[in-house]
């Protein structure tokens, strides 16, 4: 823990050399870049068509740029810039030496890289804390449990002990049971063979049952015919009656019909007779 700080110590001073490093070779090579200028670091510079202050502006150009030289005179410089645009720069907007812009962008980058590095050394640093802390606390945790291990082993040994003398207990009581269970076998088949006798004649006595049943509906069949029976004689006497009164009031009416009859044509023959053979027949006695 305590080597952190100065690692990052020894990193810090190891990035700020480079960087320092990098600017000095920045400054003592701008003599030599000879054949690029720069854009003035204050304000954005008009690239121009040709070198004459009206002339249609080309492009603006950012401040602090590099720019390659393709010829000048005396108030102009004809350039090409890091994107491909030519056209006339004015000598005002032209700066001979690196720009801050170019000599410190390097730098910038470096440190921010190195700012990177802090960050993930500091990210490191610290997962690694959180590790050390946890092995502390695996480390004292594995220490109770090893103690909570060594109690448990002094109780076991008492323990094993104990359980020896109850499984000794067990064992007796397990050879009664395993006797009790023997007779409760014997008694269980006795009780099986009473109880398959018991079915027997249950099964016998539902067949006499099932007899009684069939012949009490077989009585109550013929009783129902009886009665069906003594009803049709019934209605058949009625029948008799009904008919002997009948053939009496139809005797009694041809009677009565045959002497009308007799009458009716008694009147109709003395009625069709003439004078002469009524004499007759008076005279002969009727």
């Amino acid at each position: 823990m305590a080597s952190s700080p100065n690692r990052l110590y020894k990193i810090e001073t190891t990035i700020m050399k480079k960087i320092l490093t990098i600017a000095l070779m920045i400054v003592f090579t701008s003599s030599a870049l000879a054949q690029h200028v720069w854009v003035s670091d204050e304000i954005e510079a008009p690239l121009r068509e040709s070198a004459q202050l009206n002339a249609k502006i080309v492009a603006m150009l950012p401040a602090g740029r590099k720019v390659t030289v393709l010829e000048q005179n005396k108030d102009f410089i004809k350039i090409k810039s890091a994107d491909g645009k030519v056209g006339w720069l004015s000598s005002y907007y032209v700066l001979r030496q690196a720009s801050v812009h170019e000599r410190f962008e390097p730098t910038q980058k470096a440190l921010a890289k190195a700012e990177q590095e802090i960050a993930r050394l500091s990210a490191a640093n610290k997962q690694k804390d959180v590790l050390i802390q946890q092995l502390k606390t695996d480390v004292d945790s594995s220490k109770k449990t090893a103690g909570e291990v060594a109690e448990r082993a002094k109780s076991s040994a008492t323990g094993v002990e104990k359980l020896s003398q109850e499984n000794e207990l067990l064992k007796k009581e397990l050879g009664e049971q395993s006797e009790k269970m023997k007779q409760l076998a014997v008694a269980l088949e006795s009780e099986k063979q009473k109880a398959s006798d018991a079915r027997t004649r249950y099964l016998s006595l539902a067949k006499v049952s099932e007899n009684a049943v069939e012949i009490d509906k077989q009585n109550r069949s013929l009783q129902k015919k009886a009665v069906q029976f003594e009803q049709e004689l019934q209605r058949l006497k009625t029948d008799n009656l009904s008919l002997t009164s009948e053939m009496g009031n139809k005797k009694f009416v041809l009677g009565v019909l045959t002497v009308l009859g007799g009458i009716l044509v008694g009147y109709i023959l003395s009625v069709m007779m003439p004078p002469a053979g009524r004499r007759r027949r008076s005279s002969s006695g009727f």
